[in-house]
């Protein structure tokens, strides 16, 4: 199965990216240009369809950390903060949307929060 289309927004560097797929891909950039959070991100998606998202990003510090903390898109002021990964095959497509969980004395606060997600065939 080979990837058609990679969409990343909202994930640490990375604010609104949507990568057509080849056979073979190659990112180049300067240093903190965002080549390593793509790549983070890919693996994040991984990691979600084997059951490791919550783990995966625990590991990295919490959902707070891996958040896009740049300047708010125009229009976007009052719109949730969310990071968003999305794949596109041949066969189908699957998005995941996380947030922040809804404000509580939990010990889990920094747990990512699935807010949406879809697959379609």
């Amino acid at each position: 199965m080979s990837l058609r289309r990679f969409s990343v927004s909202g994930y640490r560097s990375i604010c609104d990216l949507h990568v057509p797929m080849r056979n073979v891909n190659v990112f180049t950039g300067p240093n903190g240009s965002g080549k390593s959070n793509l790549y983070n991100a890919l693996f994040l998606l991984s990691k979600a369809s084997h059951g490791g998202l919550s783990q995966l990003i625990a590991d990295e510090g919490g959902m707070a950390s891996v958040l896009w903390a740049g300047k708010r898109p125009r229009g976007a002021k009052h719109a949730p903060v969310r990071m968003t990964i999305g794949v596109r095959t041949a066969k189908f497509s699957y998005e995941l949307s996380c947030g922040l969980p809804a404000p509580s004395d939990s010990a889990f606060q920094l747990d990512p929060s699935v807010k949406e997600e879809y697959v379609s065939a």
